[in-house]
């Protein structure tokens, strides 16, 4: 039986399956960090540990006295992952005591389960619980969670195998009722969860006698823990080759979002917060990772005078052995917070969160105006500086310009317009073009740029120019009539914009990274809102070499 079918047997008995796939973790990206550490060869590989807490089902009891352990899931789990991944290092860890319930196992698992630095553990305590009541299970296992969680360790809950004892069609049996905790704990903590109840019944529904599928009445035989096994198997999926499988939305409440992937290793991300009141910091070595790195703030604004209000859209850039970081802001008193510029602050450590970010003061371009959404680009061994302005001269808020640099902190010569709001999508609520993006490929220059308003009319839109072309003729470019990705309601994504081209780190794809809200109706003026949360996905490409960015990917996490 498919294994959605399956979940769904479980759920729709006990009510409660629109909110368990609606947040319980996704098998497709849940375990993507640790996947894609399973497919690295030596020596850039490193060990996954995962470790199965619990009671005599996952230490291998079968008819007691008997410990087959070779038998039981994680084994079977251990050997299936090494089939599939054979670069891989895998510790499968077993910490489960027979006799044991979940209270005993939370006392122990700081010292039994989290000394060994687990990147998933396993928790499956169902079946003794019983004795302990819903209550009190219920605490150990969020317990438990809990301090994985703050580790750094995926979980997966696992429902009870079957005890011949527990009337399992009927939804008042204690068991059946501990099962459905675990489901609604898998809910409320987005975790992973086996369904191993909902597994065994759907076998038996087939024509499979229980007792066929167990050594006694409470232990699962080597085909019931097969059962099991298999179910685990699914949250570690088999990348298909060129996949990346990343959790949607990355980094929550981050908009404006700017990540490098830099040659140390490390992914650096930086975004606009929602008090628009400081520049903040974080690197992760993947990913997926950037969510649950601490930030560390470099910078806040002024008390009084320019750079005191919104903080706007930040980028990172590494030039000439220096750190630069591009942003916006307004001035702090309350008729000045309106007027934004372009800013420049500089580090000269080899870590951008280590050493003393120096502020460069403003990055001058030929006229004083409103502007922000500062990029730079390095093309055929010029750098080049793009952003948005606004001209007085031209109707509409703001437009796209293009100018050498002649260092990191300045342009030098006449800025070129490259773009300015002419199609009715560009004009909803406000005239916009902003936020700039590069991506150099096949033989063109592609800039994507963001425009509209910042509700769910926020679009992207592309210019294009052949690489060798001069890229400071206007002529030199091809606008593109419509938006190449925008608000896919079917999805529940809206207002995709304001991106930032990043890459896999084998350099393989390219990544688009970009903010976009959840819902569509927003009281008030959009930028109150603190809901535009970062998002990635893969760039695909046309047989002509040009970008297909596709629709916004619908979210993965809860």
């Amino acid at each position: 039986m498919p294994p959605l079918r399956t979940l769904l047997l479980g759920c729709a008995f006990f009510g409660w399956c629109l909110s368990a796939r609606a947040a319980v973790a996704d098998p497709a990206t849940y375990l993507a960090h640790e996947v894609s550490e399973l497919v690295r060869e030596w020596p850039r590989n490193r060990t996954i540990n995962i470790v199965c807490h619990g009671h005599s089902v996952p230490a291998g009891y079968f008819k007691t006295p008997v410990v087959d352990s070779f038998n039981a899931y994680p084994a079977l789990l251990h050997r299936a992952l090494k089939a599939r991944f054979p670069h891989a290092v895998i510790n499968v860890i077993v910490t489960a005591i027979g006799g044991e319930d979940a209270a005993a196992g939370a006392a122990r698992f700081a010292r039994d389960v989290l000394s060994h630095r687990p990147d998933v553990v396993c928790l499956d305590y169902s079946l003794n619980d019983r004795r302990l009541g819903l209550d009190i299970a219920r605490q150990a296992w969020v317990t438990m969670i809990e301090q994985a969680r703050t580790a750094g360790a995926k979980v997966i809950l696992l429902t009870p195998t079957p005890d011949t004892r527990a009337k399992l069609d009927d939804p008042a049996d204690v068991l059946v009722q501990h099962a459905a905790q675990v489901r609604q704990l898998a809910v409320e903590h987005g975790t992973g969860l086996v369904d191993s109840l909902a597994r065994f019944r759907a076998e038996i529904a087939r024509g499979t006698l229980l007792e066929s599928l167990l050594s006694q009445i409470n232990h699962p035989n080597a085909a019931g823990h097969g059962l099991v096994a298999a179910a685990l198997q699914e949250w570690f999926p088999t990348p298909a080759p060129g996949a990346v499988a990343l959790p949607n939305p990355l980094v929550r409440q981050r908009a404006d979002p700017h990540v490098t992937y830099h040659r140390d290793g490390w992914y650096y991300f930086t975004a606009t917060v929602p008090e628009y009141d400081r520049l903040e910091l974080r690197r992760a070595r993947h990913l997926d990772q950037l969510s649950a790195v601490e930030p560390k703030v470099i910078w806040r604004k002024h008390a009084s005078g320019p750079m005191g209000s919104h903080i706007w859209a930040p980028e990172l850039h590494h030039i000439d052995r220096k750190w630069y970081l591009y942003f916006a802001a307004g001035g702090a008193e309350k008729d000045q917070v309106w007027n934004i510029r372009i800013y420049v602050l500089e580090n000269a450590a080899a870590n951008p969160l280590e050493g003393e970010w120096v502020e460069r003061g403003q990055l001058k371009t030929n006229w004083e105006s409103f502007a922000l959404d500062a990029t730079t680009f390095v093309h055929r061994g010029t750098r080049f500086l793009c952003w948005a302005q606004k001209d007085p001269k031209i109707r509409g808020n703001t437009n796209l310009y293009l100018a050498k640099m002649d260092t990191p902190v300045s342009i030098t010569g006449t800025q070129v317009l490259l773009s300015r709001p002419e199609f009715p999508w560009e004009q909803i609520r406000y005239w916009v073009n902003e936020g700039p993006a590069v991506l150099i490929r096949h033989g063109r220059v592609f800039l994507t740029y963001s425009a509209a308003g910042t509700g769910a009319e926020y679009c992207l839109g592309l210019l294009t120019a052949p690489e060798d072309a001069n890229l400071l003729d206007p002529k030199s470019w091809t606008k593109s009539p419509e938006p190449v990705f925008r608000t896919e309601e079917a999805r529940g994504i809206f207002g995709p914009g304001h991106n930032s081209f990043t890459v896999t780190p084998d350099g393989r794809m390219d990544l688009l990274v970009y903010h976009a809200r959840s819902y569509r109706d927003i009281p008030g003026d959009p930028l109150h809102d603190p809901n535009r949360h970062t998002r990635v996905q893969p760039v695909h490409w046309r047989p002509d070499g040009t970008p297909d960015f596709g629709l916004p990917a619908p979210e993965t996490s809860p």
